[in-house]
């Protein structure tokens, strides 16, 4: 039987479902990806009233994703006596009798242990542009990313901790962002604002301040060359460490 994986949320989001896939696989089950519900249509915008942002993945992993035409699964996925059709898992284990449709977002650390896609990865997202890659990252996530005032704190002691230092931001509002460093005194320059080359610069990064988004956990979670990470306790406690050789800051 084809295990279907319908992938949802952004890059980060996707990335936790393809690696489970990817698992999966290595586990000897048939699994493909269904894009239906990162694409703007009528059910995402309307009926789920979801941000969609923009499609990475295929700049950044060789993978083939389907669009589904039967879209009942969608609806069907919580409804108890259909699990063994279409289920939305969010256990910490792959289960015995797994379904034909399968959502969920799989952050359990115990799921993610390994990056299960290595050999998918595109070699482009490690090389270097043609100018210097900077050496220290930060990612202030503002946008559809919820309470950023409640990170703000976290986010102060860790600038706090690459003072004197040039360091890169990459962030998805760069005139909230120049409000909130305006009294944090960093020497610090914008990023390209272009949301692929933002994951490729922190993904070269040696030293990166995570924000509490899955988008940068990622980002290091795939790098070769990281060195040092800050991440919010919040974060730590959700997601795990995105490194197994970089010294972790949990603040």
């Amino acid at each position: 039987m084809m295990h279907k994986i319908w992938l949802m949320g952004g890059l980060g989001n996707q990335l936790f479902q393809i690696n489970y896939g990817y698992k999966l696989k290595k586990r000897g089950f048939n699994v493909c990806f269904i894009d239906n519900l990162i694409k703007k249509s009528f059910i995402t915008e309307t009926l789920l009233s979801w941000t969609i942002h923009p499609c990475m993945l295929t700049d950044l992993v060789n993978i083939g994703m389907y669009t589904e035409k039967n879209i009942m699964p969608i609806f069907f996925s919580k409804i108890d006596f259909l699990n063994q059709w279409s289920n939305y898992l969010d256990q910490d284990h792959i289960p015995e009798n797994l379904p034909k449709n399968i959502f969920g977002y799989f952050q359990d650390e115990s799921l993610q242990n390994d990056v299960f896609f290595k050999d998918r990865i595109q070699l482009s997202l490690y090389k270097s542009f043609n100018v210097c890659m900077p050496e220290i990252v930060v990612h202030l996530r503002f946008g559809d990313a919820p309470n950023f005032h409640q990170n703000s704190e976290y986010y102060r002691k860790a600038l706090k901790k690459v003072q004197g230092n040039s360091v890169c931001i990459c962030t998805d509002d760069q005139e909230l962002a120049r409000r909130f460093l305006k009294n944090n005194c960093i020497n610090y320059y914008f990023s390209s604002d272009i949301l692929k080359d933002d994951f490729k610069i922190l993904v070269n990064a040696k030293i990166v301040i995570v924000a509490p988004s899955t988008f940068s956990w990622w980002a290091v979670k795939l790098s070769r060359v990281i060195s040092e990470v800050y991440l919010s306790k919040k974060t730590y406690s959700i997601l795990g460490s995105p490194s197994n050789s970089a010294k972790i800051n949990i603040i």
